[in-house]
Formats: C-alpha cells, sequence, structure tokens
C-alpha cells in the first residue's frame, strides 16, 4: 500500500465518522446501531493509522532488519493492507446503510412554552452557517437568568424558517418574553417557533418527509462510496493479485521509482554517489509518463538501478569498498546477471 493510499482510506474513513453526525438532528441521542457502527470504523481507522505510520516511518527499519533488502522494497506488513481497508470499507458501507433503514419523517411534538433567558448570534467565520442560540427557561421558573441549571440551548437558523428571522433577533429587549417552540419529538430541533406575536415555520413542518427523503440520499451516498472502496480494496482483482505480489507493472513502477526517489532524498549527503542514481531513475519515471518506454521496460530499468544499489551497499559492508567503487562493482554485477 502506498503512502496515497494510507492517507485515501485514513480520509475516507475520518470522513465518513463525520458525516455520519450530520444524520442526527440536534439534541437527537445516539442511535443504538450507530455505537456499533461507529466501533466498527474506529477499529479500520486506528489499523489504517497504524499500517501508515509503519509504512511512513517505520518501513526502512523493518527492511533493513531483514537483512540486505533495500529500504524501498515493499514491506511484509503491507499483506495486512486490504484486510484493514476492508474494515473501514464495512464501516463506512454499514454506516450508509444504517441511516437510510433508520431515516424517519419528521414528527412535530406537542408546542411547549418558554421564557427567553438570552438569544445570542453565533459567527461561524464560513466554518458553518451562521445562527441564533436561543437559551431558554421552563415558563414556570421564577428566576430566569443564562446560564440557568434548567435551561435549554436552542440553535436557530434564519434561512430554515418562512420567514426568515430578522436580524434583531438578538435584542436585550426580547429578554424574559414568551416564546412558544414545536419541536421534532426526541430531539431539540425547533420545528416552529412564536415569538414577540410573529410565528415561523421550518419546511421541516409543512413537509415531514423531507427530513427522510434527505437522509436516504445521505444514507445512500456514503453506501455508495463504501461499497465502491470495499470492491476496489476487496474485490479478487486486488487484494488477491496484490497478496500473491501481482500488482500490475505501472503500479511497481510508481512503487520503485517513490521508493527509490524517497532513500536517495534522504542518503544522498552521506553518499553522495546516490545522486546518479537519482538522475537515472528520475529519466526512466520521465519517459514513462511520457509514454516513451513501456511499463516493462521502465521496470527493469528501475530494477536493475535498485539491484544496483543493494549490491552496492552489500559489497561496502563486506569488502569495505568506498562508495564509488562498490556502486561501480554492483554495476558490473547486475550487468553480468541480464547476459
Amino acid at each position: 500500500m502506498s503512502d496515497w493510499g494510507s492517507k485515501a482510506w485514513l480520509g475516507l474513513t475520518g470522513a465518513a465518522m463525520i458525516a455520519g453526525l450530520g444524520s442526527l438532528k440536534n439534541g437527537q441521542p445516539f442511535p443504538p446501531w450507530m455505537f456499533g457502527v461507529y466501533a466498527l470504523l474506529l477499529i479500520g481507522l486506528v489499523l489504517m493509522f497504524v499500517l501508515y505510520l509503519v509504512l511512513r516511518i517505520g518501513r526502512r527499519v523493518l527492511a533493513i532488519g531483514t537483512g540486505h533488502q533495500p529500504p524501498y522494497a515493499k514491506s511484509p506488513i503491507e499483506s495486512l493492507e486490504p484486510y484493514a481497508a476492508a474494515v473501514a470499507s464495512v464501516g463506512v458501507l454499514a454506516l450508509g446503510v444504517s441511516i437510510v433503514v433508520s431515516a424517519q419523517p419528521t414528527r412535530p411534538a406537542t408546542p411547549q412554552t418558554f421564557t427567553v433567558a438570552e438569544i445570542g448570534w453565533e459567527y461561524n467565520g464560513g466554518e458553518g452557517p451562521n445562527h441564533y442560540n436561543l437559551h431558554t427557561c421552563p415558563a414556570a421558573a421564577a428566576r430566569c437568568e443564562w446560564p440557568f441549571p434548567d435551561s435549554v440551548t436552542y440553535v436557530l437558523n434564519p434561512d430554515d424558517f418562512s420567514p426568515t428571522l430578522p436580524a434583531g433577533l438578538a435584542s436585550p429587549s426580547l429578554k424574559g418574553q414568551t416564546v412558544v417552540l414545536t419541536l421534532d419529538e426526541g430531539t431539540t430541533k425547533v420545528l416552529a417557533m412564536e415569538l414577540n406575536g410573529k410565528y415561523y415555520e421550518t419546511a421541516e413542518l409543512t413537509d415531514r418527509s423531507w427530513w427522510q427523503r434527505r437522509n436516504w440520499i445521505f444514507g445512500g451516498i456514503i453506501a455508495l462510496v463504501g461499497g465502491v472502496a470495499l470492491a476496489v480494496r476487496w474485490g479478487p482483482w486486488s487484494w488477491r493479485r496484490q497478496s500473491r505480489g501481482e500488482e500490475p507493472e505501472a503500479v511497481k513502477v510508481k512503487i520503485l521509482v517513490k521508493g527509490l526517489h524517497d532513500y536517495v532524498a534522504k542518503e544522498r549527503t552521506i553518499k553522495p554517489y546516490l545522486l546518479s542514481i537519482g538522475e537515472r531513475a528520475a529519466t526512466t519515471a520521465a519517459a514513462f509518463r511520457h509514454r516513451q518506454i513501456s511499463a516493462q521496460e521502465a521496470l527493469e530499468q528501475l530494477m536493475l538501478l535498485a539491484h544496483e544499489v543493494d549490491e552496492a551497499e552489500k559489497a561496502r559492508e563486506s569488502t569495505g569498498l568506498n562508495p564509488e567503487a562498490a556502486i561501480a562493482r554492483g554495476s558490473g554485477d547486475s550487468a553480468n546477471d541480464t547476459r
């Protein structure tokens, strides 16, 4: 698995966990099914993160410890990647399906009367919709101040209501007034509000299946993404081929190019002879990108370069040759091997 692949699955899992929260309404309790799904997503996220750390930070240490295997070689631990990716993908798929199955229409509760403790305006700086925070106290409260032990805060997005909530709603003059709220049952989602002699209502109150349709679409998209991700990493054309070391040649070329590039970038200050190998690898990569050579030809050239480095390191350790002599000797051995 490449670093890009690690980041992609980390991003997919993290984005799904955040997106799943968007299916809940304000004040809605965490559904029991979501605990299980999020536990699965968390396991996938941790596995992918551990793999990413091992491949990103520990790859060279593991490779060097297994003999004279070059640091850019594929680590044996990468065989776990399809399974970690599968856990993450199954979690995303399960989240999407659960959102679709659990989608419910809006169920207005009986209107309740409260006393306004304070109305504040919250500016989110482009990170989300700006909204009012309506702080309330029970209507029977003898004293209503914010914060109040029994106070409840309701989020009011101006554009959700018809007519749109006025700009001056955060006026201190509304403190202590009576407000009548119609909530979505079991949540703090405000469907309608009567305040200061005016009545405001949301589209969810007039079209009670709107939220249900929204979650069908929302969950369907998440399930589709999870299903596609599962097919990509768990399909017989992918993980089985990878477990046998039979990646497409183009993928092998990318792995070798990145490995050589990273190794040369790290070691060039203490091993200047690697600069020429890095330049030759870059030339081969450019020729492959521009389709001047085939993937097989690029792979053969890069494998020779990798073999040169490996042989040079072996020769340097066993004979004490200087780097230039070692790489020259390694090049000669590689040439003999190809005859």
